[in-house]
């Protein structure tokens, strides 16, 4: 008897005991191939709203995914770079070019460049970087920093000049720094770059 219910207890303890084992282990995860997605194998960058969407920079255009459908967004040129700024508001770093995501009259989300706020003789090279602070967004090329105030005219665009190429960046809480050749570290603080006490590399 005291056998019987021995087994019966360790039949009980097993049952019990296997949901609470099933709960542990990796998450849920979906592999898509690029069979599934509108856009092409390189991805550059993902970025979430608060909404739990992504955006997905693609040589394509902008990749989006509400975890029901997937749309792409198109562009002049392939995308590097996205930032969601504090207006909600997705922007878009392009090889050649940098925006913003719109809806239209018919409630389509569509991409809207910048180049026209800024003149014909600037050159717009690749944004690698788009970083999203309080005030304002960044672009980042690789010898200029184009600036976006998000509490103004979103069509008042800043440009941002240095004497050399920058060479990286980076943001740090809310302050977006550049690392810039022959110059050294600089901050970001709104249309001007200013150089950080360590910024000016020492000499030979």
């Amino acid at each position: 008897m005291q056998t019987v219910m021995l087994r019966l207890a360790c039949v009980l303890f097993t049952l019990v005991a296997v949901p609470a084992w099933a709960q542990v282990g990796q998450p849920w995860m979906q592999h898509y191939t690029p069979k599934d997605y509108p856009g092409e194998v390189v991805t550059w960058m993902i970025e979430q709203d608060s909404a739990g969407v992504l955006y997905m920079a693609n040589n394509l255009g902008v990749m989006v995914y509400d975890g029901m459908s997937w749309q792409l967004i198109k562009t002049p040129a392939r995308v590097r770079s996205l930032a969601i700024g504090p207006d909600r508001r997705v922007y878009v770093g392009c090889k050649g070019d940098f925006g913003v995501l719109e809806f239209d009259a018919q409630g389509r989300l569509r991409y809207d460049s910048y180049r026209a706020g800024i003149s014909r003789n600037v050159q717009v090279r690749d944004i690698d970087r788009t970083y999203a602070t309080p005030t304002g967004i960044y672009f980042v090329s690789i010898d200029k920093v184009f600036y976006i105030n998000t509490t103004g005219s979103l069509r008042d665009v800043k440009t941002i000049r240095f004497n050399g190429d920058v060479l990286g960046s980076a943001m740090a809480g809310k302050t977006v720094f550049v690392n810039v050749l022959g110059v050294g570290l600089q901050r970001l603080e709104g249309d001007r770059a200013v150089a950080t006490p360590t910024g000016r590399p020492k000499k030979s």
